[in-house]
């Protein structure tokens, strides 16, 4: 993609009871789990865990000149710098071919995107009668690959599609776990009581970036569970567990957290683009009623 950038400047018993967990809520904690010094952090809150992206500003390009570049009253020279930017991708090439690919998406780890940058130089000269030339630079290419995102103001579009998504898939909606108990609707101490947060597909969802139609692929892939009886919660990679409740309670407070992670695709284009880092969405909590069985002596 070329750009002019002259002007850039970058039967049961005993009722149920009301049961409070017991275990005081924790601080919020934010840990590096990449050590890519700032780009990605675990946040805890209250014994909910999650997994946010933060991505860090495009990198500077240079070789793209200054705000003082161009043609002013009383200059005699001035220049103008063109940018040609293509993904880093084989067979991509200057003026060549501009496709996205894996290597590309995937080489920058936070969700920006891999760019090869060329840059041409025009040099102006007006003379004493006010006849103007100008002497035509040949394209070089700058050394590396930068990493661009959405804020970088020449960046392909694909670029800022990507950057969109991974700035956006932990608000794209995706719907809360609703967990099922069986039995149900009650159930009874010291037996196992299933719980279930679906089937673990993937879910679809189509989205609107503001330059282009996607769909993002999300994943499951961890289950935080509280029990609401305040025991300690259940991390698993599968949407089934089984607990046993040892004591008489109405609790209110069961839920299933999930984290997601995925991939995105563009209309058009199948290549389904990795998604880095992942979203929490904390699920919706249901009231279990855990009964005690007592046994009865029946007169005949």
């Amino acid at each position: 993609m070329k750009v002019g950038l002259a002007a850039l400047c970058l039967v049961l018993s005993a009722p149920a009871i009301s049961y409070a967990e017991s275990v005081p809520p924790s601080p919020q904690t934010s840990a590096c789990i990449t050590c890519d010094e700032d780009s990605t952090t675990v946040d805890a809150v209250d014994d909910h865990f999650g997994v946010k992206q933060q991505r860090k500003p495009s990198d500077r390009v240079p070789g793209r000149g200054t705000a003082n570049d161009g043609e002013a009253p009383g200059k005699i020279t001035w220049t103008k710098t063109e940018e040609y930017i293509t993904s880093m991708c084989s067979g991509n090439d200057l003026h060549g071919a501009d496709v996205m690919c894996m290597q590309a998406a995937t080489y920058c780890a936070d969700g920006r995107v891999g760019f090869w940058i060329w840059h041409q130089v025009t040099t102006f000269t007006k003379d004493t009668d006010g006849v103007i030339t100008k002497d035509v630079g040949t394209w070089i290419q700058e050394g590396g690959a930068y990493c661009l995102g959405a804020d970088d103001p020449g960046v392909p579009t694909i670029g800022k599609v990507v950057s969109w998504v991974q700035d956006n898939f932990s608000t794209i909606g995706i719907a809360p776990a609703a967990v099922k108990a069986a039995p149900a609707p009650r159930t009874l101490v010291n037996i196992e009581t299933k719980l279930s947060a679906g089937s673990g597909a993937v879910v679809d969802i189509p989205a609107a970036t503001p330059w282009a139609q996607v769909v993002i692929h999300a994943t499951p892939l961890r289950y935080r569970w509280y029990f609401g009886d305040g025991t300690p919660p259940l991390t698993t990679t599968v949407p089934d567990v089984a607990h046993v409740y040892t004591r008489a309670a109405l609790l209110s407070a069961v839920h299933v957290d999930v984290e997601w992670g995925g991939t995105f695709s563009a209309v058009g284009d199948p290549t389904a683009y990795p998604i880095v880092g992942t979203a929490l969405v904390v699920g919706d909590s249901i009231t279990v009623d855990v009964r005690e069985a007592r046994a009865q002596l029946v007169s005949r």
